[in-house]
């Protein structure tokens, strides 16, 4: 059996192409199927391939993750998951043991009163640390984050150890923090990249379990430490060699099955920003899509408003004081200026249009109710 030529139909003025694909007929009226046209033609220089100017479609971390997950093994799983579980279980006893240090600490310097200082500043630096170590992370990989979450635990450490006064232990405290919340944040990350939806929950118990353990132990631990011969300076240094002992065997199970989907070709074609834009590009697309300036407003709302009460208490004659007086005012003030900015810069630190999704008021809720209802 012949296959008869199907005649040449006029196309109608009301169609268009699409993308969907479109045909066209030959001379003697018999059709062929035509190529999806692609939009990005128009925009390709010499050879119709142009590198993209922008990275919208889909972040280098997360590429790399999908590829890399790809050539996972179940032992490369299990090695990924032990590595979580040490790394939360030394972050989790530390941050136990670390909050029973420090007022001891505060009151060596003898300002034990500036120990809510310190807390809120922690608190205010975990709040700003978490969009921007998410953002980081889809920009640069989850390996390199987990190396810089590394990196500023350690610096912190070492300089609370050191520190003579409490405003050193304050810094300290506060680059401390900022390693904290990039690793509990990139933990839960990464089982959410190497795990399905239906076993998601389960696996994400992992980084928890270790919080139920330490409370029982970290008694055991603090006291002969506070009681005995040493200090709270070596109750806190000893994390800068406990701590990154303990990541190590999450580093090396991440960097092992990222270079064994490099191997295979899997990377070749996800690229940084910095290699896509340039240096300068980069740093430029870099610097708005972590949004610096709402990051800058946000510390700065939380930070002037909240450390003066701190510092002010209840004394009536250091509220008269324009060392809690100017913070205040300028900390308020940036309020509407932080609300302003969200709504006009290309990547919002907080989109406020996800507030129409009745999901989110429910993680809100839920924190609301977790974080200041107390039990």
């Amino acid at each position: 059996m012949t296959e008869k030529a199907i005649p040449a139909v006029p196309a109608s003025p009301a169609r268009s192409n699409s993308n969907s694909g479109s045909h066209e007929a030959d001379e003697k009226g018999n059709i062929h199927a035509q190529p999806p046209f692609d939009n990005n033609v128009l925009a390709s220089g010499p050879g119709g391939v142009e590198p993209p100017k922008s990275l919208d479609e889909k972040s280098y971390g997360v590429a790399r993750m999908e590829a890399i997950s790809s050539v996972m093994t179940r032992t490369d799983r299990l090695f990924i998951f032990f590595g979580v579980f040490l790394v939360a279980y030394a972050y989790g006893l530390d941050g136990t043991l670390r909050y029973a240090y420090q007022p001891y600490a505060t009151a060596s310097f003898r300002t034990h009163s500036l120990l809510a200082t310190v807390n809120v500043l922690r608190s205010v630096i975990a709040a700003a640390a978490q969009p921007t170590a998410a953002k980081i992370a889809d920009v640069f990989g989850r390996v390199e984050l987990v190396c810089l979450s590394v990196a500023f635990y350690v610096i912190g450490t070492i300089v609370e150890t050191v520190s003579n006064n409490v405003e050193t232990f304050a810094a300290g405290a506060v680059i401390y923090q900022i390693g904290y919340t990039m690793i509990m944040l990139l933990v839960m990350v990464i089982i959410a990249d190497i795990t399905s939806t239906r076993s998601r929950l389960l696996f994400s118990y992992i980084p928890a379990t270790p919080f139920i353990i330490n409370t029982w132990v970290s008694g055991d631990i603090s006291e002969p430490v506070l009681l005995g011969s040493l200090s709270w300076r070596w109750g806190i240094g000893m994390w800068c060699i406990i701590y990154p002992f303990c990541a190590v065997p999450l580093i090396i199970s991440l960097a092992i099955v990222g270079r064994r989907a490099r191997r295979m070709g899997l990377l070749d074609q996800y690229k940084t920003s910095f290699q896509i834009l340039g240096f300068k590009a980069g740093m430029v697309d870099l610097f708005w899509r972590l949004d610096v300036i709402g990051i800058i407003l946000l510390i700065a709302v939380f930070a002037l408003i909240l450390v003066p009460l701190t510092i002010a208490g209840g004394f009536e004659s250091q509220w008269s004081q324009a060392k809690v007086i100017a913070p205040l005012v300028i900390g308020v003030l940036c309020i509407p200026a932080f609300v302003v900015w969200q709504m006009r810069t290309p990547h919002p630190l907080v989109p406020f249009r996800l507030m129409r999704d009745r999901g989110v008021w429910g993680a809100l809720g839920i924190a609301l109710a977790t974080t200041c209802i107390p039990c």
